[in-house]
């Protein structure tokens, strides 16, 4: 995959995820790399409720697993 599949890729996965489950996504949590800091990305998650948290970039501590 590359950065600019990134946004299909996370719509597919979404969808699969939801239908596998059967409940919705409500956050998304990742770092602020550009594959996910575009425009169209925000707005998807927007229309969608579903709550955004970047980390800072090469800070595993932040993810809450580390």
């Amino acid at each position: 995959m590359t950065k600019d599949e990134a946004f299909e890729n996370f719509k597919s996965w979404k969808h699969l995820v939801q239908n596998q489950i059967g409940k919705t996504m409500k956050r998304f949590k990742t770092d602020n790399g550009l594959e996910v800091c575009s425009k169209l990305f925000n707005n998807f998650c927007k229309d969608n409720n579903i709550v955004r948290h970047r980390t800072i970039v090469g800070t595993p501590q932040q993810n809450g697993l580390a």
